[in-house]
């Protein structure tokens, strides 16, 4: 059974190709979900550029390809192969100019920040998922197997585990040459822009919008890496492009790659873009730096076997997750209000003060410093936001979470330069705690905060001590 919704994208917002916010949000719940009261680890299955999560779900009939319905590559999975069950998550991440990435850009949103901080809140607050990052996965093919890596390596806490499916990678062998068939494909013109219809033109341009945005660049805010007409390579941008790609950025995040439970490269050895060159060479860095994982290849070339593979990596995803079987347990309340707190600790670094306030009961209070309390989500949002206002750059520390049954303590540690209007300018370093009642519906009822308000304003006016 699939499930159809649409979320508002709070971080596509703003997007200078002025996509939609409104995104639809596909959930596949596993046979007996709704005859059982278990709670289920999920995989977020990320589509590839050009695509859509609507379309993923039901593809089109009249192309040269035809694909079966999502539904029907996921029920043999938990069916016939016997896979423990898994509720699949498919978000959308298409662009005007293809693909967001499944990264941050200016240009077509903030695609990681979206799956983060709008997509897993709101599935984990309405299915009965297992809300913590060992029982959380992510795949996908091609850009999509891209996206996989890209959340991954960066966001150990919130996905435990990562199958990548001939994703880009590699980008000075199977990349560099896409720019030259584009200014090929419209020689003698100046690029100007995607044209409909031509293949190298929108995925230069998909590209160069989420590796190489520039949002001082009108009409189209991407800086391209090659100059035209000379065709010579502009390192500076290329090197943007590089930081993207897996085979680079995996020397910065070897820490990260070590608390995944799970790391699956997969690539068909007649790939059509030689991608399976890129997961080969990654899979020599990986074990250089000796950090497990598995490479696989396969006959195929690039797409062909694409749903096949999608079933290979949900049956390696369910070996290396956390899941309900039997003789295993539920997550523990303590780790549910763990994830809780670490989430609202984003909420509080994300300059989104209604983010703050989801994390209350609608009729909440917020009591800081023994002072008049903020009452309902509205006040709140507003207290938070003049925390926000103060400190433009503003971020959250969870330093520990104590808890004692329906109660937490979750101690925090404030820091930000005191730069917004009528400012002192000073730098802030600020620790306190928050006494949290939480009621029934997982969130908090009453919150009760304290600093040390003296040195609150000590530091405002001479600036903190920063640690050794």
């Amino acid at each position: 059974m699939i499930i159809h919704t649409q979320i508002e994208g709070t971080r596509l917002a703003g997007n200078l190709l002025g996509d939609p916010t409104e995104r639809d949000l596909f959930v596949y719940l596993p046979p007996g979900y709704d005859e059982s009261e278990r709670c289920y680890p999920t995989a977020y299955l990320l589509h590839a550029y050009g695509d859509t999560a609507e379309l993923m779900v039901t593809p089109a009939t009249d192309g040269e390809r035809w694909r079966p319905p999502i539904e029907d590559v996921l029920d043999p999975v938990f069916g016939r192969v016997g896979v423990a069950p898994m509720i699949v998550v498919i978000p959308d991440g298409n662009s005007r100019y293809g693909c967001g990435q499944w990264v941050d850009s200016p240009v077509t949103g903030l695609f990681e920040q979206y799956v983060l901080h709008d997509v897993i809140p709101h599935v984990d607050g309405t299915y009965r998922t297992l809300p913590v990052a060992r029982s959380r996965g992510v795949f996908g093919f091609s850009s999509g197997g891209f996206g996989a890596w890209n959340l991954a390596s960066r966001n150990p806490d919130v996905f435990g585990a990562m199958a990548v499916l001939s994703a880009d990678s590699f980008l000075d062998m199977t990349h560099k040459s896409l720019p030259y068939k584009y200014l090929d494909s419209i020689w003698p013109e100046a690029p100007n822009g995607p044209v409909e219809g031509n293949f190298w033109s929108e995925i230069v341009y998909d590209y160069a919008a989420t590796y190489s945005p520039n949002p001082d660049n009108p009409p189209f805010y991407v800086d391209l890496p090659v100059a035209f007409p000379s065709g010579e390579l502009i390192q500076e941008v290329w090197d943007r492009w590089l930081s993207f790609d897996p085979v680079v950025n995996v020397h910065d995040r070897l820490d990260n790659l070590r608390k995944l439970s799970g790391i699956l490269l997969d690539a068909g050895w007649n790939d059509d873009y030689n991608l399976h060159w890129g997961h080969r060479l990654l899979s020599h860095h990986l074990t250089e730096a000796r950090i497990p994982h598995e490479h696989r290849e396969n006959p195929g070339n690039h797409g062909g076997r694409a749903n096949e593979r999608y079933q290979v990596a949900l049956e390696w995803l369910s070996q290396v997750l956390d899941g309900e079987l039997p003789d295993e347990r539920h997550p523990s309340p303590p780790d549910q209000l763990r994830e809780f707190a670490r989430r609202y600790t984003d909420a509080w670094c994300s300059q989104d003060p209604a983010r703050v306030a989801e994390h209350y009961a609608p009729d909440g209070s917020l009591t800081i410093n023994d002072g008049p309390p903020s009452l309902g989500r509205a006040a709140i949002a507003e207290a938070a936001r003049s925390f926000m206002i103060a400190f433009p750059d503003l971020q959250v520390l969870m330093d520990d979470l104590l808890i004692h049954g329906d109660k937490a303590e979750y101690r925090w540690t404030l820091v930000g330069t005191n730069t917004g209007r009528g400012g002192t300018g000073g730098r802030v370093r600020i620790s306190g705690f928050e006494e949290w009642s939480i009621g029934d519906d997982g969130l908090i009822a009453a919150s009760l905060g304290h600093y040390d308000q003296a040195e609150y304003e000590r530091q405002l006016q001479q600036g903190a001590e920063e640690p050794q």
